[in-house]
This record gives C-alpha cells, structure tokens and sequence, in this order.
C-alpha cells in the first residue's frame, strides 16, 4: 500500500483473475466495494482518505462473467492509517522519522545544499 492524500492499493496473484473486488473500510464503517474489470495477476486501486482516519482493505479474484463470476474468497485484510494533517515542520519531522528536538535544522540538510532548496521553496 502506499499513502498520501490517497491510498493505492496494490496486489498480485499466481492465478489469473477476470475481475478483482477490494473491501474497505474507513474507521470501521464498510464503504462502497471498488471493482476492478481488467483481467490480470495483478492490480491497483486507489482510494481517497481523510487525513487521520484507519481504514482496511482486502482483495478477491473472480472468474468468469457469462452467468457471475466464481470468486476466490477474500485475501489478507490490511490496515493503514491515513496521515494527518501536518500544521507545522516539526510534525513533518517527526512523521517523517527525525527528531530535530535539541538539533538545529541544518544539522538535518545535507552539506551545499540551501534550506530554501531541501524544502523545494
């Protein structure tokens, strides 16, 4: 899975499937089954997210469309909790794995490179 302002999440299987199905939920509370038509042994899915909030996720294969497809039962559930939102650069910090607490922020910046450059301004 991989996260942002959105979750993809992605899957791949030994088994050639029709149509792929992804359960999730958002805090606990099931949300609208997304379904993907594009035969394959793998897939993506992307889903938007509000900032904070956990949701789950789990996978199923189907086979066949003429009378409904056969599904292959529901893959591991994951879980995730959505990033929220970040009021300032010391929560970026801290999210991102680096404590500047009792550091200087240029101790953080490589050499030759501006602060004004590492942040992209």
């Amino acid at each position: 899975m991989h996260q942002g302002n959105s979750v993809t999440v992605v899957w791949s299987s030994t088994i050639k499937y029709d149509k792929f199905l992804v359960w999730w939920t958002q805090n606990g509370v099931a949300l609208a089954q997304g379904e993907i038509d594009a035969a394959g042994y793998s897939g993506s899915w992307t889903a938007p997210t509000v900032p904070g909030a956990s949701y789950t996720f789990a996978v199923n294969g189907g086979v066949g469309y003429t009378w409904g497809a056969d599904y292959s039962g529901w893959g591991p559930t994951r879980k995730i909790t959505a990033v929220p939102n970040l009021t300032s650069l010391r929560q970026f910090l801290l999210h991102s794995g680096l404590n500047p607490v009792g550091q200087h922020l240029r101790a953080l910046i490589p050499t030759g490179v501006t602060l004004r450059k590492f942040m992209k301004l």
